[in-house]
């Protein structure tokens, strides 16, 4: 059914047959996407990025601290964050670009010899966060409220916001750490997908329903009633599909 992507001030849209389409703000070209036929696509703060069926990384739109400039190379997975992102390769490789001040582009390193490496890869806008192929996780940057504090391990799914973090287990329960998390309800039940926002997170229940938390100023955090197969959130604003391939967002970006 493809996918969408909720930025700051925009949001793209990936149809089933790898076309792509933004809409909303263009003030920086963020949502003008290059001709082409793509895989994954994430947006973030004035910019996107899109991944080939191929491989390769694409970036357009506002390009402070480089937040546009992905590497070269091929990926099999690709995280954008409001401020950069991360991609990871199939041999276990990977890349990350954006914003640097809190050595959020340098994923922690992990045990030589043991086999270990990172199966997902992300970072928001002080930190990232990955999983390792044992269902622990790693998280490094700015540790100022306590974002990097992961609880323990059987992790399918981390996001990072802009002072927290939230995992899916491997039991279908969600956790959140760090910032305004720390005090935030989280939702109970079981859960098969996860999405983060700067200030809020979503996450689709294994009935399809949605669930947000967090900060609701614009009505980010107040989903709409239905059933959904992906969701992605952002600053002000979340995006869905619908289960019948209809997309829809919510909140005001």
């Amino acid at each position: 059914m493809g996918t969408v992507a909720a930025g700051a001030t925009h949001a793209c849209d990936l149809g089933a047959d790898g076309s792509l389409v933004c809409s909303g703000s263009n003030s920086s070209g963020e949502a003008t996407p290059p001709a082409g036929s793509y895989a994954d696509v994430g947006a973030g703060g004035g910019y996107s990025c899109a991944r080939s069926a191929a491989g390769a990384l694409s970036c357009w739109g506002f390009n402070d601290s480089n937040r546009a400039s992905p590497p070269t190379g091929q990926y099999a997975d690709m995280r954008v964050g409001s401020l950069g992102g991360c991609a990871l390769s199939g041999n276990g490789g990977f890349g990350c670009w954006g914003w640097n001040n809190s050595g959020q582009n340098m994923p922690a390193i992990l045990p030589i010899g043991i086999g270990a490496y990172y199966r997902q890869l992300g970072r928001g806008s002080f930190h990232g966060c990955g999983i390792v192929n044992d269902g622990s996780a790693r998280c490094w940057g700015n540790n100022g409220s306590g974002a990097l504090n992961v609880p323990g391990s059987g992790w399918l799914a981390i996001g990072e916001g802009s002072q927290f973090s939230c995992g899916l287990r491997s039991t279908g329960s969600v956790v959140c750490w760090g910032g305004p998390m720390t005090t935030t309800p989280v939702p109970t039940g079981y859960f098969k997908a996860l999405a983060t926002g700067e200030d809020h997170a979503c996450a689709i229940r294994d009935n399809g329903e949605l669930a947000c938390w967090g900060d609701n100023s614009h009505g980010q955090a107040s989903p709409p009633a239905g059933r959904f197969v992906h969701v992605s959130a952002s600053y002000y604003q979340s995006c869905a599909v619908r289960d019948d391939g209809t997309r829809t967002c919510w909140g005001t970006p």
